[in-house]
């Protein structure tokens, strides 16, 4: 409810259904913290509920090592290694693509442990609607693989105050400015 309005959230699936009628392939992508994950996820439960089978594949689940996504222009290194896009298109789009289907358990990098242990199951079966859903995912290759996609949008002052909740650094001890490799420093020095 927002200022006393009810949102009719299955209205608003039912016309995304609409637009997206014979799509297979989905790409759903926005800045961190935009609620691509959220809308993703509850697209595909109401989908599911209205006997349309859909998966949700988590970019998330397709990082790289550390090694790979850190380096001195943190930026950089992000935007070109963070994610194992090969994986993804490899073990799930190209079979998707190729045979209509995809009945596989990848082993993916589990973030706690560094170590590709971790087991993301995928059962799409012909018909199914396959949703993709992260950062960084209307880029070259990958984009070549979406029959649709959604960018999720919401404003600057939102999206901090999304981050701003998430922020460790608010129930942290101590705060390290690290904005500058070489001179990092003390936010909160007492």
């Amino acid at each position: 409810m927002i200022s006393g309005v009810v949102f009719d959230m299955d209205g608003f699936f039912h016309t995304l259904a609409q637009r997206l009628e014979g799509k297979k392939v989905i790409g759903v992508s926005g800045a961190d913290c935009s609620g691509k994950t959220v809308l993703a996820d509850n697209y595909a439960r109401w989908c599911n509920d209205a006997g349309h089978r859909t998966e949700v594949a988590h970019i998330d689940d397709f990082h790289n090592p550390s090694q790979l996504r850190t380096g001195l222009d943190e930026v950089d290194v992000y935007y070109r290694n963070a994610f194992n896009y090969e994986q993804l298109i490899s073990e799930v789009l190209e079979p998707l693509r190729t045979y209509g289907e995809v009945h596989a358990t990848l082993t993916c990098l589990d973030l706690e442990t560094d170590r590709y242990e971790k087991q993301v199951r995928y059962d799409i079966d012909p018909g199914a609607v396959l949703i993709v859903e992260g950062v960084l995912l209307f880029r070259s290759p990958l984009v070549d693989f979406f029959d649709a996609t959604i960018w999720v949008q919401i404003s600057e002052r939102e999206e901090l105050r999304r981050a701003q909740a998430r922020d460790p650094a608010n129930k942290s001890d101590i705060v390290i400015d690290n904005n500058d490799y070489g001179r990092p420093y003390l936010q909160n020095p007492s």
